[in-house]
């Protein structure tokens, strides 16, 4: 129970940290990509979008390498908890941002987050081609 927890805990707190990362860094590529309040709007919400269901395919990929087991269903439990994330902030942000950009990322919450954990199941080590 305990490795399980850390592994979503490690889920929970990379996938902001990258978001953060990823928006600095493309706010230093495009700098009217985001308004003054951190807002997002026209054809950078779209990259916004696409990078961030990248990290959060990371951080199903993270979860599910270190839970003990089940990596997937561990994956799972962090998309569910984004799509709840996703709602409110969608819920506090409608009006304010393009309703596709933040539909989009209730929609792929949780399929972007089981990708990353379907990706870190550990595969059973290759045997030898026979001689």
């Amino acid at each position: 129970m305990g490795r399980s927890i850390l592994a979503l805990l490690a889920g929970f707190i990379a996938e902001p940290l990258l978001v953060i990362a990823a928006d600095l860094l493309y706010s230093r590529i495009n700098s009217h990509a985001f308004t003054s309040d951190g807002l997002v709007f026209g054809t950078a919400a779209g990259v916004v979008l696409i990078y961030v269901q990248i990290i959060n395919a990371i951080s199903g990929y993270i979860t599910g390498r270190l839970a003990p087991r089940n990596p997937v269903g561990h994956a799972l439990i962090l998309g569910v908890i984004g799509f709840i994330l996703c709602v409110i902030v969608s819920w506090k942000r409608w009006g304010l941002e393009p309703h596709w950009f933040l539909l989009g990322s209730i929609v792929l919450a949780i399929p972007s987050t089981v990708l990353g954990g379907y990706l870190a199941r550990r595969q059973p080590a290759s045997q030898p081609a026979p001689a």
